[in-house]
């Protein structure tokens, strides 16, 4: 089973479950939760993201293959 078909088939299980049964599976996961970080980007991090996408399609960055950057850190 895929990971997508499991968080289906949890959270079609979540919403249906009982109120004892939902408590006793929050308090399982209740610290992950609490202190669950969702990843974002700010303005900030975004431009500059902008600018190295421009740089690279530009040709102003070189870029490198999987392999070739492989290569690079085990020269090093």
């Amino acid at each position: 089973m895929t990971t997508s078909q499991i968080r289906k088939k949890v959270i079609s299980y979540i919403v249906d479950v009982d109120d004892k049964k939902l408590k006793a599976i929050y308090s399982i996961f209740q610290n992950d939760i609490e202190h669950h970080e969702a990843f974002f980007l700010n303005e900030e991090h975004l431009a500059i993201l902008d600018k190295e996408q421009q740089d690279h399609k530009s040709g102003k960055t070189q870029s490198y293959s999987w392999k070739e950057a492989k290569e690079l850190v085990r020269k090093k």
